[in-house]
């Protein structure tokens, strides 16, 4: 029969990296049942037989005051596991003891894994790991997640405790050290209720009391001078501190690095001026001279791969549609996509440095007063910032957010930041139509869509979404150099899915914009795009987009094609074109558009309706039909309206 192991811990204790080591990232996700929180589990990779590895939400406490805490509650209670592995943060003990109470209070074969132990010992913290399990009555390991010390002990330990090898105390030794008139209640109302979890949820308010019990919790609250639930939190770190001072060594606090690195990102004043300088950092690197040299390289790998293929077609003598499918349909359209994959590469690079590092809680924190006005608060602010690399990524991210209408609210608002798909559309047609104001065209867009963002979200925390402010606890962690290892396998996941979506994708979209271009609506081959079934459908698109500037069939049809993956707009341009590379096309555009007609076409990119796998998923986030088809037309409608007023304040004063 299967065996269960469940990790549970704090946000940002580094549960996830834990569990990626003990599964080798082979992971199931789906959601826990009843509620759109995601829950992962695979296989333990050095385990004998079935022992499954749950990952439980990162929590705080088990008091259900969300969905997180419900889920982890009732998972625990049910018995759901066989070993519970309750990660801490070594660094933050004192906070992350409280859980591991709880879960101790409640009888669950607890195993405390004191992770990133070596941040603990360089900050001159030492813990004795045996002290703190004799105090605690379980076992206690030491592991740094992130490099993979102390994995192979852990390990050892799991195995044991899953053999049932393994010393626990049961948790009456727990109780009898806690403060005596909390010890005394507790322990009736958990010989009445059967066990001291339930005993805590009745204390707590979690479940109903009789009358008795509701007596001995008035005895309690006038002997404490405060209500239960705080009478009872301060008895569980009155023990936490007893146990501290009886295992961990903790030096003088001293204002280090980290103190000087937050009085800049935390300063009222100075805050916003350093994130502005960070990202227009990684707007430099990325659309700058470096990107754009990385751009150049792979621009010219894919122009000698063109040319080898089109000597190869030649010399097999194929027939002239073969050559053009091969040439001028996929090697044109799936290299029109590849080529910006270095950019796109820089940009994931940057943002994985400052989330590893720390930093993006902090920008967390000062953006909460700003999302305040959208009736959201700075929980919202990772999965908003999710949509730069994903639109999709990002509405399931918002599953994060405790509050059902912010979460709501939050999905409906992704689309607006600008995803990762879009950029080396950004690029092409910004280095086309402004090479030397390149990067301020698209710092602009990154810009604008922010700005339509807290518009629209704002009307819609007004209407549809009238609520009050939401409550925000948030971490900040210590600051932690970026390890190459971390950095190099993000950059490697995300250039897996983008290679994957231009190899199935791109690649089936070049060859049907091919089909469309190469034959007539009589299924006769074109003489000309005007005549194809592209230049048909096009045409007939073309009145709608003519007032924006950009009512040619090519463009029409790109944009349509957008639907289905935002890459796909360069890949429909270079086929439609007969483009052999990126920089041909760039140099085609002028041709078509003129300057304000051109920032009227980015403008309306940036926010028509996302692909159409960003829109499955925030159908499954919003759950409801109404709410995802007023996204859309809210795009749409965005698009349009601010791509006509841009090309004519562009007309105004390009002329």
């Amino acid at each position: 029969m299967g065996r269960t192991v469940a990790l549970a811990g704090n946000p940002n204790c580094g549960k996830t990296t834990l569990f990626n080591a003990l599964t080798g990232m082979d992971q199931h996700v789906g959601n826990w049942p009843g509620v759109t929180v995601e829950k992962r589990e695979a296989p333990w990779k050095n385990g004998e037989g079935n022992i499954q590895i749950v990952d439980l939400p990162g929590i705080y406490s088990l008091n259900a005051f969300s969905v997180e805490e419900r889920v982890a509650r009732d998972f625990v209670d049910g018995g759901g596991a066989d070993v519970i592995l309750n990660v801490a943060d070594a660094a933050c003990l004192e906070r992350s003891l409280y859980l591991t109470l709880q879960l101790i209070e409640r009888g669950a074969r607890v195993l405390l894994v004191l992770n990133m132990i070596d941040a603990a010992e360089k900050q001159g913290l030492r813990i004795d790991a045996s002290a703190l399990s004799r105090e605690l009555g379980v076992p206690v390991a030491a592991v740094s997640a992130r490099s993979g010390r102390g994995i192979a002990e852990l390990e050892a330990v799991m195995g044991k405790m899953l053999a049932g090898k393994a010393q626990i105390d049961p948790p009456d030794r727990l109780i009898s050290r806690y403060d005596p008139d909390v010890r005394r209640v507790l322990s009736g109302i958990a010989r009445e209720s059967g066990g001291f979890g339930s005993a805590s949820a009745i204390i707590a308010g979690d479940m109903p009391r009789t009358s008795r019990q509701q007596a001995a919790i008035e005895g309690l609250e006038r002997a404490a001078g405060c209500d239960a639930f705080t009478a009872l939190a301060k008895a569980r770190y009155g023990f936490i501190e007893r146990v501290l001072a009886a295992s961990c060594a903790v030096p003088e606090r001293r204002r280090g690095s980290g103190a000087t690195a937050d009085r800049l990102a935390l300063n009222p004043l100075l805050a916003w001026p350093v994130f502005a300088l960070i990202m227009a950092a990684i707007f430099f690197l990325t659309f700058g001279a470096p990107g754009a040299a990385l751009r150049g390289l792979m621009e010219h790998v894919i122009a000698l791969a063109s040319a080898g293929a089109r000597r190869i077609m030649t010399a097999l003598d194929s027939p002239g549609w073969a050559g053009s499918l091969v040439v001028d349909g996929v090697i044109a359209g799936v290299g029109g996509v590849l080529a910006f994959l270095p950019q796109m590469l820089m940009l994931f690079m940057c943002m994985t440095v400052l989330e590893e590092s720390g930093y993006m809680a902090r920008a967390a924190f000062i953006t909460d007063r700003l999302l305040r006005a959208l009736g959201l608060s700075g929980r919202a602010f990772m999965p908003l910032l999710m949509g730069l690399g994903c639109t999709a990524t990002a509405a399931t991210a918002a599953r994060a957010v405790d509050n059902e209408r912010e979460r709501r609210l939050t999905v409906m608002l992704t689309p607006f930041m600008s995803c990762g798909a879009k950029l080396p559309v950004y690029a092409l047609i910004a280095s086309a139509f402004f090479p030397d104001a390149a990067m301020v065209v698209v710092g602009f867009l990154y810009i604008l869509g922010v700005g339509v963002m807290l518009i629209c979200g704002g009307l819609l925390s007004r209407t549809l979404f009238r609520t009050g402010d939401a409550p925000f606890m948030l971490e900040l962690g210590e600051y932690r150099m970026p390890t190459l290892k971390a950095v190099a396998r993000r950059m490697a996941q995300r250039a897996g899915d983008f290679m994957a979506r231009a190899g199935t994708l791109i690649f089936a979209m070049s060859v049907l914009i091919w089909l469309l271009t190469y034959f007539t609506p009589a299924f006769e081959p074109a003489r000309s795009v005007a005549d194809s079934l592209l230049g048909s459908f096009g045409g007939a698109l073309s009145r709608i987009f003519a007032p924006l500037g950009f009512g040619n069939a090519a463009l029409c049809a790109a944009l349509a094609a957008g639907l289905a993956a935002k890459e796909a707009i360069i890949s429909t341009l270079q086929v439609v074109m007969g483009a052999p590379d990126a920089a041909a096309l760039g140099a085609l555009l002028p041709g078509m558009l003129d300057a304000p007609s051109a920032m009227a076409f980015l403008v309306f990119i940036l926010l028509y309706t996302p692909c159409v796998s960003a829109l499955a998923t925030m159908r499954r986030e919003l759950g409801s039909n109404r709410l995802l088809a007023l996204s859309a037309v809210m795009q749409l409608g965005a698009a349009y309206a601010l791509a006509f007023i841009v090309r004519a304040v562009c007309t105004l004063f390009m002329g």
